[in-house]
């Protein structure tokens, strides 16, 4: 699923925004896109905290926070989303630079000028390079960026989720097997089991040990003889070009 946050503070900009991405869901099924429309500067940025989207569509002019400022608060949390400017002045397109924005369109465009940017967006999430997944919590459905998650660690019938960043959630208890739930998990290749209770990022591997591997921050964790073969496939992993750690 590739996920889109539209924001722009005019009604009728939004609702044509609105219209181009239904078309674009039309002509690509495969996409699974869903989308959300947000009417203000203030409104998106109090709900980016907790809802991670693939991509940004995002007016520049707005009152309050500007589309800047916006790409701004996203970055501190997300560096890897897709951001791209819809606005009706040139004026700003050096100051996109500074948010690594991946386009800047210039107000009124079509469909022609739209969707091969939108095409970019989702060739770089089909290569996982900005997947996410849901995690039920006490506080409702969160949405968390693959790319964020250091490991993953199974207890009393719950997953915790340690973020880069130090952040850690609590998924709701769940009735199945460790191995049910992490099912949707393991479809990213970059997500490893190594122990009955543990998955690993591979990209969030600081380096490997006697026992295991030691992530990012700083946390060992001991492989279990059952995965042993794991420290090869994180081998096999670098050798291709992954992320590397440090050997």
């Amino acid at each position: 699923m590739i996920k889109i946050a539209i924001c722009d503070d005019e009604s009728g900009e939004l609702r044509q925004l609105e219209t181009l991405i239904k078309a674009y869901d039309k002509e690509h099924p495969e996409l699974d896109i869903s989308f959300k429309s947000y009417s203000s500067s203030a409104e998106l940025l109090f709900d980016i905290e907790e809802n991670a989207y693939h991509i940004y569509l995002l007016d520049i002019i707005m009152d309050g926070k500007d589309g800047i400022e916006i790409g701004k608060a996203i970055r501190d949390v997300d560096k890897k989303a897709a951001i791209i400017y819809a606005t009706i002045s040139p004026d700003y397109a050096v100051q996109s630079y500074t948010v690594e924005a991946l386009y800047y369109l210039v107000k009124p465009f079509n469909e022609d000028k739209l969707f091969p940017v939108l095409d970019r967006a989702a060739k770089k999430l089909i290569k996982g390079e900005n997947g996410c997944f849901s995690v039920r919590t006490r506080k409702g459905l969160r949405s968390l960026r693959n790319s964020a998650v250091i490991y993953i660690e199974y207890h009393s019938h719950r997953l915790s989720y340690h973020l880069a960043g130090g952040e850690v959630v609590e998924s709701l208890t769940f009735r199945e097997s460790f191995d049910q739930v992490s099912g949707a998990i393991l479809k990213d290749e970059m997500f490893v089991k190594i122990s009955k209770s543990y998955i690993v990022n591979f990209r969030q591997i600081e380096s490997i040990t006697k026992k295991g591997f030691i992530m990012k921050d700083g946390t060992e964790i001991a492989v279990s003889r059952l995965y042993a073969n794991i420290k090869k496939d994180y081998m096999d992993y670098v050798l291709r070009g992954g992320d590397c750690c440090d050997l």
